[in-house]
């Protein structure tokens, strides 16, 4: 019996949008991404589904089905992280353990959700396949997802994903306690006195936990009109001013500078999902 889940890698950023193919082609042609030959993917009924690998980062770009709810009450928006495990019964039978409720299963899919009523606003999914295979596909390594081009923007990676929480702390003790977590410091983030900031690397991305101590923080609004929830992921460029002046001219402006950390206006990215920028 596991005694705290042990991700074997990062599965995909979920990612719900108005528009799959309109959302595919701009992180093709801003952030290089690249889209594998799988196409389209059929993880729900109803639900259209494309899989985009940006910075090495798999980004699930998902509209209909299930996910038309969560875009009614969210408008497009960062959906869920996903994980994958070695035994996805097993994790759920631990996730069960911890008092937390099992929602979204598919077990053709081998996976679930954790409620995020239960986990401080996180949206997490395990699973212990992946969409390149067939569906009950004995679990193997995946090949190293092809990271794409640079893009207009000079992707050199994904640096981290964040969510707004009402307390960082108690969230990064509850996820610690959870998952095999690891803290993580240099990234640049808000200024102390406005917001509580703590990095976490998990399966092998940076989960950003962030709370708002002041009505003067950026994150002060999101947190008052959604609650706690996953909000973006950052972009890390080689040169942050360059980065900016070419979002300029294509029409996505900066909204939010403060030193090496930048935010562009969500309306102009994939119809509303917020993304930082940094180097």
């Amino acid at each position: 019996m596991i005694t705290i889940i042990e991700p074997r890698e990062f599965h995909r950023l979920g990612i719900a949008v108005d528009d799959v193919p309109s959302a595919r082609e701009w992180l093709e042609r801003i952030l290089g991404g690249v889209a594998p030959s799988i196409g389209r993917l059929d993880m729900f009924p109803g639900m259209d589904s494309q899989m985009v690998t940006a910075g090495s980062w798999p980004l699930f770009l998902m509209q209909g089905g299930p996910v038309a709810r969560f875009l009614e009450r969210r408008g497009p928006s960062v959906h869920s992280y996903a994980w994958m495990v070695d035994d996805n019964w097993e994790t759920e039978h631990f996730v069960r353990d911890q008092g937390i409720e099992i929602t979204g299963v598919n077990i053709d899919a081998r996976l679930f959700y954790m409620h995020p009523k239960q986990t401080n606003g996180l949206l997490v999914e395990w699973c212990s396949t992946h969409p390149t295979r067939h569906r009950r596909e004995a679990a193997a390594p995946r090949p190293e997802p092809d990271p794409g081009g640079p893009g207009l923007v000079g992707v050199r990676e994904m640096a981290w994903s964040t969510a707004v929480v009402n307390d960082a702390d108690a969230t990064a003790t509850w996820l610690e306690r959870l998952v095999h977590a690891e803290r993580v410091d240099g990234n640049p983030c808000g200024p102390a006195a406005q917001e509580r900031t703590i990095d976490l690397l998990v399966g092998g991305i940076v989960v950003r936990l962030v709370s708002p101590t002041s009505s003067d923080s950026r994150y002060a609004r999101a947190i008052e009109e959604g609650g706690a929830r996953i909000l973006s992921f950052t972009v890390r460029v080689d040169d942050l001013d360059a980065a900016l002046a070419i979002l300029e001219a294509e029409g996505v402006p900066t909204v939010y500078r403060e030193g090496s950390l930048a935010a562009t206006d969500p309306k102009t990215t994939l119809g509303g999902v917020h993304i930082d920028w940094t180097q």
